[in-house]
Formats: C-alpha cells, structure tokens, sequence
C-alpha cells in the first residue's frame, strides 16, 4: 500500500479544539479524513468517497435540528476549591455525618445532633449541579466539648433523621485528600547463626507444542462467491451490491448475521461465473467502503 496523497486539507478551530478536514488518495481510492485535536486527546475518523455524500447529508439535518431547538441558560462551573487541612483542635470536636437526606437542611442537622450536647455549627457538604447548590449527602457537625462528640457516636450514629439512617463517626483531622500509604511490610530478622539462603533455581518449563495446520484439504472453494470481511455494520446489502456491480454481474449478495441477529460485518456475494468472481478479489480486495478497508477472498463450501 502505497503514502496516501493529500488532495485537500483544511482546519477550523471550535471550543479550542483544532479540527482538520483532508481528502486524500491511496491505491484503494479517495476518502475524506477529520481529526480532531485537542490539548488531551486526539481522534479522526475516515470516511471513503462513496459515503462522503450520505455523511453531507447526515451534518446538514444535524445543524438544521439544533437551529431548531432553543438554548438554554448557560451555567459557569466554579472553580474547584483546593482542599484545606483542617485544624486538629477543630477536629477533635466535630463529627462526620453521612447517609443525609438531600432534603436535610443545616438547621434539622443541628437540632437533631443537639440531642448529644452544645452544637457550634453545623455544615453540610455542598456541590453545584445545573446551577443550584445541592447537597452531596454528608455533613459535619461541631460541638463545644469532646464529651459531646463521644455522645454523638455513641447515641445518634444508625438513627434517623428525614427518612434516612445517619452514620455519625469522628473527623479526620487532614483534609488534603491524599491516599493513605500502607506501611511498608517489615522482613523477619535473620539470627548471626543462619546460613545463607540458596539461591532458587529456575523453574523449567515444557516447550509448547506448535499449532498443528489447519486441514484444508476437505474444503472446496466456491468459484462464483466472493467471501467479504471488515465491513463497517452500516454497510447495507444494496451498498455492497453497486461496489461488486462495477467488477461483474452480481447475482445475490448476502450479509451473515451473528447469532444474536447483529451485524457482523461480513457478507457473501456471488456471480454469475467464477472470471468476475476472481477478478473481483483482485480489484476489491482492499477497497475502502463507507470508512472502512475491506477484505475480500475465496470462499469455502460448508
């Protein structure tokens, strides 16, 4: 297979997003490519000349649909705070509490811990989501003394509040939301007196038994079909049928299902001698149809 050609390139940027548009040629044919490229990912589609005027269409009632529809308010997302640690004098006299409601108000979380001892505050943890701040479903509750706290684990962790069973548990006192390291496993001493480990010895294994060829010689090919691969599943059996067309008279042309009914991108066509039947594997082995490079072989009897 030869370097593609470019014919035509172009490139617009959307969203601070680069897209390019080429057509360009190999020995299979023209198709048209799109890249996109961003500062994170970059992807491309391929799509060969004869679905250029299909994939046209398919933009051109996308754009006319979302003409159509009115936009709505557009939200900015705030930017995300960094966490802070949070001091330990603090912590030692709060409490976690999660399992919340998202009907649950700060005033209802306050009353209801207040069942424990003194409540200083209480907050809920808070996100915005389509412009409005709504809960996450935890909270934390801070109380004067640590006598309270210990209360508060004791006597309202598993009740209800608004419907919901809580789970109160104590603060942690770090906020930086790194990962806790596990601690190294510590190695056994060895005594003075122990001799040196052997070293191990390489395990041998059995060499495999190479793959016995497939037997071929009970198969029979078919001279008049045209066993076709790595079609793309949009490919209709019409589709299929012009591109062989070209070559000879096509006398059927059938797609193979898989079991459950779904496209598998194969097919059989047939013609009506075995000549265009080879002269079609030579020709169209390897075409570019709807975006996808096809294969086409002999095809084998059952």
């Amino acid at each position: 297979m030869s370097t593609p050609q470019e014919k035509y390139e172009s490139s617009i940027v959307v969203d601070e997003k680069e897209i390019f548009v080429d057509v360009k040629q190999n020995n299979y044919g023209i198709y048209l490519k799109i890249s996109e490229k961003s500062r994170r990912s970059r992807s491309a589609v391929v799509i060969g000349l004869s679905g250029a005027a299909d994939f046209q269409k398919a933009i051109t009632r996308a754009i006319q649909a979302a003409s159509k529809m009115t936009p709505g308010p557009v939200v900015a997302r705030p930017p995300r705070q960094p966490r802070v640690a949070v001091d330990p004098a603090v912590a030692s006299l709060s409490v976690h509490v999660g399992g919340l409601a998202w009907e649950t108000t700060e005033a209802a979380l306050a009353a209801h811990f207040r069942k424990a001892g003194t409540v200083q505050k209480a907050t809920l943890n808070t996100r915005v989501r389509d412009g409005e701040v709504v809960s996450k479903g935890s909270g934390v509750v801070e109380f004067k003394n640590a006598a309270d706290v210990q209360r508060a684990i004791e006597t309202l962790n598993d009740t209800e509040l608004d419907g919901r069973v809580i789970r109160v548990e104590e603060r942690r006192s770090s906020g930086d939301g790194e990962k806790r390291k596990r601690a190294p496993r510590s190695k056994k001493p060895r005594s003075e007196g122990d001799a040196p480990r052997e070293p191990r010895e390489p395990r041998e294994r059995a060499p495999r038994p190479p793959r016995e060829p497939r037997d071929m010689s009970n198969l029979v090919v078919d001279p008049r079909k045209v066993y076709v691969t790595s079609l793309a599943w949009s490919t209709t059996t019409d589709e299929l049928s012009n591109v062989f067309s070209a070559v000879g008279d096509v006398v059927n042309c059938e797609m193979v299902p898989r079991r459950d009914g779904r496209a598998s991108g194969v097919a059989v066509v047939e013609f009506s001698n075995s000549r265009e039947a080879t002269e079609a594997i030579e020709r169209l082995n390897g075409k570019m149809i709807d975006g996808r490079e096809i294969s086409a072989r002999v095809c084998y009897i059952k």
